[in-house]
């Protein structure tokens, strides 16, 4: 993820500018927005999220000054940033890599049922992809990778503040 701004913003050159200001981004518990509290330990110095629906809105909030600041996938900054906005944004923050998402299911279900929706996820049979091809398409149409709990790990601390979920 990266959280800009607007080069042009004189009162935010720097991430720790951003708290008490506006920030385009995704409802909590959405992972960037939870990635962006976690940066701000101090909750009443935290930015204002302005909740946005799709990813677009968030860069296009900073442009008009709707947002001062806003927190992106770094490849869908990569893919608004360009044409008629290119170099009129900063990135104050960059994130290290994190696992992208992952489906999870109630141990309830059983092994072999478990076991029965991971294969057919992870198939690279066609009719297995003809099968989940709408559930892949709502996932950017790629295939769907095995997950381990290690990769995930150290993620549940995002969760933290937010009301729901015990650690």
């Amino acid at each position: 993820f990266v959280i800009i701004s607007k080069k042009s913003d004189t009162k935010v050159k720097e991430l720790k500018d951003l708290g008490g200001r506006t920030i385009c981004a995704f409802a909590p518990p959405n992972l960037a927005t939870l990635v962006m509290y976690d940066l701000f330990d101090n909750p009443a110095r935290q930015p204002l999220v302005r909740e946005i629906r799709e990813a677009k809105e968030a860069y296009t909030g900073v442009m008009s000054g709707r947002c001062e600041g806003a927190i992106l996938q770094a490849g869908l900054y990569d893919k608004f940033n360009s044409g008629n906005f290119k170099d009129q944004t900063q990135v104050l923050f960059k994130t290290k890599p994190i696992p992208n998402q992952a489906f999870s299911a109630s141990a309830r279900l059983g092994t072999d049922t478990l076991q029965k929706i991971s294969e057919a996820l992870l198939s690279q049979d066609p009719e297995a992809k003809q099968a989940t091809s709408k559930l892949r398409g709502e996932f950017g149409g790629k295939d769907f990778v095995p997950a381990t709990p290690d990769e995930y790990r150290n993620l549940a601390a995002l969760l933290k503040d937010v009301w729901g979920f015990g650690l």
